[in-house]
């Protein structure tokens, strides 16, 4: 059942599933293992399309958690925004590059460089004053920067890479 599961949602044998544990195990392992819990977060490469992480909300969790408190063009006074930065999530699906496309359900994407592997910033919002987005609070995961704390987020390039509903990372070649 699991692998007609997986075959429905395009889920190969390279696929790696990042749940409970925050680890990643070999495919092999994986291939009779159901993530923790729904998928939330497919991370591609733009150069082996074969290879696919896919977070579930225990994997992001099990990740180091940056919070801030900041407001948004989008929400009202300032909020507390939680979750792991894109930097940790790449690196822990073994992803290196100088730009990433972010793809929203609703098919909005914004392509965008990845920080410096020092910069905490931006996250992948998982949770906002500490309840979990849902679909109707930008959610599941949301790409967010601190905005009242560094002038260079209030740039249009961070605003149009704030996506929300994000399901998917591609971590496109370098140039």
């Amino acid at each position: 059942m699991w692998r007609a599961a997986c075959a429905s949602r395009g889920l190969g044998r390279r696929t790696i599933l990042v749940g409970i544990a925050g680890v990643m195990l070999p495919s092999a392992l994986l291939a009779e293992t159901p993530p923790g819990g729904p998928v939330l977060l497919e991370v591609f490469g733009a150069f082996d399309p074969d290879k696919m992480v896919a977070f579930d909300l225990a994997g992001l969790d099990a990740l180091p958690q940056q919070i801030f408190q900041t407001s948004t063009p989008w929400t009202e006074g300032v909020r507390a925004f939680s979750g792991p930065s894109l930097g940790d999530v790449l690196e822990t699906a073994g992803f290196v590059g100088k730009r990433v496309r972010a793809e929203a359900l609703n098919d909005y994407h914004a392509t965008f460089d990845v920080p410096e592997p020092q910069d905490p910033y931006p996250i992948l919002c998982t949770r906002i004053d500490g309840h979990l987005l849902t679909v109707r609070e930008h959610g599941p995961v949301w790409i967010i920067y601190p905005f009242d704390d560094e002038p260079r987020y209030l740039v249009e390039t961070a605003l149009a890479a704030s996506v929300w509903h994000l399901v998917r990372l591609v971590v496109l070649a370098d140039a």
